[in-house]
């Protein structure tokens, strides 16, 4: 297990065990070149707009991949990157600091209509994997009002250690946004 070395910010932190992925049901699975995230833009436009390419960028500079998963028909698109740190929203601060590299699984994308069948949870669960036989511990963190994909993420057998809250300001008033951290 992966111990947390440091965490800053407004988080609260419980920590729990970490179970072995389930077996995975049948995939189709491949590592997008680079080259080819314009045609995924335009193909899929909800998930890679013009404004997210910078993001994508830094993520490939850093090593991180983008894996394209298939399975009856649906398609979902997630990554996997190699980090010391998680910092998910933008509030200076908030950041988890790891005393070995993780397999951060993150900017994960399932088109509305293949969703629902399942597929992000085999794609979690694939990426669960592929990160421990890196020897890396697999983390994944999600919006925590998005409650579809923190029931994939239970399902795929991971379990809560840390909420990370922040505010963003806009003309009205206050919102909150947690982002949920996930082993």
């Amino acid at each position: 297990m992966n111990l947390l070395r440091h965490v800053r910010g407004s988080t609260r932190v419980a920590v729990f065990h970490h179970p072995a992925p389930p077996p995975l049901p049948q995939l189709t699975v491949r590592e997008v070149e680079w080259q080819e995230v314009s045609s995924l833009a335009r193909g899929y436009p909800g998930y890679i707009g013009t404004h997210y390419r910078g993001l994508l960028a830094r993520r490939w500079e850093r090593g991180g991949r983008l894996h394209e998963f298939r399975a009856d028909g649906d398609v979902h698109f997630a990554w996997l990157v190699r980090r010391s740190t998680i910092a998910p929203t933008e509030t200076p601060g908030c950041v988890i600091e790891f005393l070995s590299p993780i397999g951060e699984i993150g900017h994960c994308w399932t088109p509305p209509e293949c969703r629902g069948h399942g597929i992000y949870t085999a794609a979690l669960r694939w990426l669960a994997r592929t990160a421990a036989g890196r020897g890396l511990e697999p983390w994944v963190y999600c919006l925590d009002d998005n409650a579809p994909s923190l029931r994939a993420i239970a399902h795929a057998g991971f379990e809560m250690r840390a909420m990370f809250c922040s505010t963003a300001i806009f003309a009205g008033g206050n919102r909150r946004r947690s982002i949920t951290l996930y082993p």
